[in-house]
């Protein structure tokens, strides 16, 4: 999508599957999203819930103008995912692992809608690392919409707060990562080596 960058922009996930929860919260506030950002919101194919097909009849009935701000995709291929992480100045998304580490890499402040019956509650755990450090929120997928959306005025409002917190979040990854694991495997393999020798 092409985005004309003259207000801030959402980018709206529920991963490659969707979330139906999500999805749900997009509804019931998307003509007010819409009034004052740009909306990039990937559903994912929910075959059961039809949730791309009921928010592109809710987009065709919208005026143009609050049309023309809403990008709407089942999916977005990865060279596509570049482009909308670069302008998006917040995401809404599902607080997995692969999701987590990416979010953090690109240092994006994110409400996290934490998978309630993931193992361990681990998303809830992820979601928590955002938040203690001032990075990002959580929402409950349970809790009312019209509370997402005073979630995410607020963090629209104060991003540029919720990007330099992203400095306390630094020691979580290691930007040579490859190198440090390569490293570690001819330690091991050479220690392995002097042991059997």
């Amino acid at each position: 999508p092409l985005i004309k960058k003259d207000r801030p922009v959402i980018y709206i996930t529920g991963g490659s599957l969707g979330s139906h929860a999500i999805n749900n919260h997009v509804k019931n506030i998307i003509q007010k999203l819409l009034d004052k950002y740009i909306i990039i919101h990937q559903t994912g194919d929910t075959k059961q819930y039809h949730d791309y097909e009921d928010l592109l009849m809710i987009k065709e009935k919208l005026p143009k103008r609050l049309q023309s701000r809403y990008f709407l995709r089942k999916h977005f291929f990865d060279e596509e995912l570049g482009y909308i992480y670069g302008n998006a100045d917040i995401v809404i998304s599902r607080a997995g692992a692969n999701t987590f580490f990416e979010l953090l890499a690109l240092r994006k402040p994110t409400i996290f809608i934490p998978l309630p019956w993931a193992a361990n509650n681990e998303q809830y755990f992820h979601a928590q690392i955002f938040k203690k450090k001032g990075a990002g929120e959580i929402f409950n997928q349970n809790e009312d919409s019209s509370s997402l959306l005073q979630l995410i005025d607020k963090m629209i409002k104060e991003k540029d707060k919720y990007k330099k917190n992203f400095n306390c979040l630094k020691h979580l990854f290691k930007k040579d990562a490859a190198r440090y694991i390569i490293k570690e495997i001819f330690s091991t393999v050479f220690q392995q080596k002097k042991i059997d020798s």
